[in-house]
């Protein structure tokens, strides 16, 4: 517990200063978050065969589809397709094994993280005040369905993740109601209404979701955390996994608010 309270009072130290001065400051900030979980899904037994060379390959596209591209409605298909260029050509030269399968893995997972972390560009610079919002709900809804399942867990709801309990769950998403309806009223708007509640209440359980999906990833290949990167916490996808289909549900839903 001290250690994961420790490496998260450092991670905030380092990310607040990159949302202050924004700028390229914060661009550059998540150009390096999305390399860092980049490489954690590449270090992923499924994709243990993708050569060095596709990978660094791959690191240029994943760059291209997270930097360029600024609109949370549509899809830069310009950028998706150099990519695919990029990444199945190489296919008629290598003469080691990448294969179509791992060609396949490496298009995945570019895409896949191209586009989150071109959404939590894209947010932070559609409004900041939403962005910081998506922040209070991804955090005060994984701090108190942890310390939810601490004191107060026994009904195991998941095989996915055995520690998850219906009680912890529970006391994460309406303490994440109460936070970010708090943050909501002084800081975005002064009032409160039915439809916003249930917007606020529908994103930390969208973001519980993303954390079971991503449990069952790391389930599905046999391993505790993506990476050991921060003590007490794990990995980069550790740590974003459920703002990550917070945005996507964000960017969804974000013209009706």
């Amino acid at each position: 517990m001290k250690q994961r309270f420790l490496s998260g009072m450092i991670m905030t130290l380092i990310v607040v200063p990159f949302i202050l001065i924004g700028g390229y400051a914060f661009r550059i900030g998540i150009s390096i978050l999305s390399v860092l979980a980049y490489k954690e899904l590449l270090d992923l037994k499924i994709n243990k065969n993708i050569p060095t060379l596709n990978k660094v390959i791959g690191v240029v596209a994943l760059l291209l589809l997270v930097n360029l591209g600024e609109n949370l409605n549509v899809l830069p298909l310009n950028i998706i397709a150099i990519i695919t260029l990029l990444i199945f050509v190489p296919l008629i030269f290598n003469r080691s094994n990448y294969s179509s399968s791992e060609a396949f893995k490496l298009f995945y997972c570019v895409i896949f993280l191209g586009i989150v972390f071109n959404l939590m560009l894209n947010a932070y610079y559609y409004n900041l005040k939403y962005f910081l919002l998506l922040i209070v709900i991804s955090t005060s809804t994984d701090i108190f369905a942890y310390l939810g399942g601490k004191l107060f867990g026994k009904h195991h709801f998941s095989k996915i993740s055995p520690n998850k309990t219906v009680e912890g769950c529970l006391c994460g998403s309406l303490s994440s109601l109460i936070f970010s309806s708090i943050y909501y009223y002084f800081v975005i708007s002064n009032e409160i209404s039915i439809p916003i509640i249930i917007f606020l209440l529908l994103l930390s359980i969208t973001g519980q979701v993303g954390d079971l999906v991503f449990s069952k990833i790391k389930r599905d290949n046999e391993i505790k955390d993506f990476s050991n990167l921060i003590p007490g916490h794990g990995g980069i996808l550790d740590r974003v996994d459920s703002i990550i289909f917070i945005l996507i549900m964000f960017s969804i839903i974000y013209k009706y608010i």
